[in-house]
């Protein structure tokens, strides 16, 4: 008891999913203690007991008649009250309940052993290859995720619960997961979020592309309170559902009712309904990719911001792979750096600035483009001696007004935009803050955009490189507002540091043996892209031109821990490849696996074994802490 409410206090919730799944640790706990109040009884009474048989000899042979005739009693009474009890709460729940059961009903209809699940109906379409391993099925009824893993070998993209998983991106799983449903199910993020429908579209690809959802089901019909239709904007267009088809089951009738309460249902079929995702929109699970890649390095909030701005925009992964770094900027080594084309610096960290702006001046100097936004709350928002990356050396972070007064430097990025219908630069009433320097710009700057006459945007030529610095909030403010005219500025910047419009996805072959091991082979390409999440105890190994190399994993896409990403070494690039990806396990379940045995093993022994093996463990505890004991005291005379 104490733990659990101790796992309150440290913000862990063990009833994560519903206030209902309350049942079963409050049994558990109520369960305990009803053991230790037991054993606390027994322990007294046998100590009464005792006492009673030295004292009174009736007490050896009569407590047990006495027992006996109570005990009969109880169960010629309780029995009786039990019966009568239970027929009227039968009868008043008949008025509350309703039935539970996966949907279709036949999947809960008794079947003999060995009958699961051949001589379970045709439950898909027979264009639909349901065991196909290469696309997932996306689902917002429970009650068909909840058997459809038992049936077919085809993955999900939702579960019947999804986890919270902790940790520095833990918060955006909630908001990931929220975001595809309302994307993919009753229109909602246009209704209720108001998302302009041309950015919705955008978006559901994208989140289709990215979970590898080659297919959807969801009809609200009788009895699935929980399924809902793709949204109208997903299944009336033709650009993104191939086909759609319905697959019907018999639920037999059921009848029990006690004074009129109770089930009364006919025969009825039963529906599921599918859609064909378009390939053409979606690509498979398992990918080698030449697309090119931003590094969003930034907190939870600042990875959400972009992801969901790039997908306004319809990137999908066959264009671009956003890797996500929601970890300090010093973890970042300068051979991590060089596997990326873009680096966004947005809502960033660092311990060590010195080391992170160095290895970033070295990156941009080699060839690479940045972009890096301060217009947040950065340390560098207001400062001055900043580091060669930034187009000037000092700056400041002040409002300039409740209106836009804009002026366009020399450029192509600022062409083609309607300034006058952006969003106004307020959050919660408040003007927006901006940044802009105080002195002079650093030769090969260029201002993009002024706001009351000082720069908020601003291009740099750095060596073989470039940086785009922005001192407005911009991916902020275009997520927050929405607004067209301004995402059109944000693929403006896009752009100008790499070209995004090409589908650079290539087929691969791909085995997989078992759950924990993945080998794909291709050629032709400088990544792979594995669509499953990528959790700590993963490792890659590729083999290519006669070498074999362990490589990192990286966390991409609109997923916590994001999906995995590799970049192929050079000498590895555009040759065939072998890549086999293995899951050995994470520590510390391992380490709960083994504090869970010994923690059972010595229950066993207490129990059957009459703590033999624990007083081993004290003795050979006692042992090595006396031997400890001598070799400090030698030291200590030493």
């Amino acid at each position: 008891l104490f733990l659990f409410l101790y796992a309150f206090v440290l913000g862990i919730n063990p009833i994560t999913g519903g206030w209902f799944r309350a049942f079963w640790p409050s049994m558990t706990i109520f369960g305990g203690l009803i053991a230790v109040f037991w054993r606390v009884s027994a322990n007294n009474l046998e100590i009464l007991a005792g006492n009673l048989k030295d004292r009174v000899p009736f007490f050896k042979w009569g407590s047990w008649i006495v027992g006996g005739i109570s005990g009969g009693i109880v169960l010629y009474v309780g029995i009786a009250y039990l019966q009568t009890t239970y027929l009227a709460f039968q009868k008043d729940t008949l008025s509350y309940v309703s039935e539970s059961s996966a949907f279709p009903t036949v999947i809960s209809l008794n079947l003999e052993k060995g009958e699961w699940p051949e001589k379970l109906p045709k439950l898909v379409p027979n264009w639909l290859d349901a065991n196909d391993l290469n696309y997932r099925l996306y689902d917002m009824d429970a009650t068909v995720n909840i058997w459809w893993s038992s049936v077919f070998k085809m993955p999900l993209a939702r579960g019947y619960l999804d986890a919270s998983p902790g940790g520095e991106s833990g918060e955006n799983v909630a908001g990931w997961q929220y975001w595809r449903n309302v994307t993919f199910s009753k229109d909602e993020i246009v209704d209720v979020w108001k998302v302009p429908k041309e950015m919705a579209i955008n978006q559901a690809k994208f989140l289709l592309d990215w979970g590898a959802i080659g297919y959807m089901e969801g009809a609200p019909v009788y009895g699935r309170n929980y399924a809902s239709l793709p949204s109208t904007y997903i299944r009336d267009n033709p650009d993104i559902v191939k086909k759609t088809e319905s697959v019907f089951t018999l639920r037999p009738a059921k009848y029990f009712q006690i004074e009129g309460r109770g089930w009364d249902i006919p025969d009825t079929q039963q529906e599921l309904k599918y859609f064909e995702i378009n390939k053409d929109v979606v690509s498979p699970i398992y990918n080698a990719t030449n697309a090119p890649s931003i590094l969003v390095v930034g907190d939870a909030i600042g990875q959400d911001t972009i992801m969901r701005n790039v997908a306004s925009l319809g990137l999908d992964s066959k264009k671009v792979i956003i890797v996500q770094w929601n970890k300090n900027a010093d973890s970042l080594s300068e051979s991590d750096l060089k596997n990326f084309d873009v680096v966004f610096l947005y809502r960033y960290k660092y311990k060590n600035a010195r080391k992170v702006f160095k290895r970033l001046e070295n990156f941009v100097k080699g060839g690479g483009k940045l972009f890096i936004e301060t217009g947040t709350e950065q340390v560098e928002s207001n400062a001055s001696s900043l580091p060669a990356i930034f187009p000037f050396d000092s700056q400041e972070r002040k409002p300039l007004g409740r209106a836009w007064d804009f002026k366009m430097g020399d450029n192509n990025i600022t062409k083609g935009i309607n300034f006058n219908i952006f969003s106004e630069p307020i959050f919660d009433g408040n003007e927006w803050n901006f940044s802009y320097p105080t002195d002079s710009l650093r030769s090969g700057a260029n201002v993009l955009i002024y706001n009351h006459g000082k720069p908020v945007l601003i291009e740099y030529a750095l060596g073989g490189g470039k940086v785009i610095w922005s001192g407005m909030n911009f991916p902020g403010h275009v997520q927050g507002n929405r607004n067209i005219e301004e995402l059109k500025l944000f693929k403006n910047i896009l752009f100008e540091l790499q070209d995004f419009s090409q589908n650079k996805n290539l087929k691969v072959s791909f085995e997989r043996p078992t759950s924990e091991t993945v080998i794909i082979k291709g050629s032709g390409a400088k990544a792979i892209l594995f669509k499953e999440s990528a959790y700590a105890g993963w490792g890659l190994t590729v083999k290519a031109e006669g070498k074999s190399r362990s490589l990192p994993i990286y966390e991409s896409g609109p997923m916590v821990h994001g999906y995995m990403y590799a970049v192929l070494p050079d000498e590895m690039k555009n040759k065939p490849f072998i890549a086999e990806f293995k899951y050995h396990g994470e520590m510390v379940y391992k380490f709960n696996y083994f504090i869970s045995f010994v923690a059972t093993f010595l229950v066993f022994d207490y129990i059957f074994l009459g703590k033999k093996f624990s007083a081993l463990l004290k003795r050979s505890y006692a042992f090595l802490h006396r031997g400890a004991g001598k070799w400090w005291e030698r030291e200590d005379e030493i």
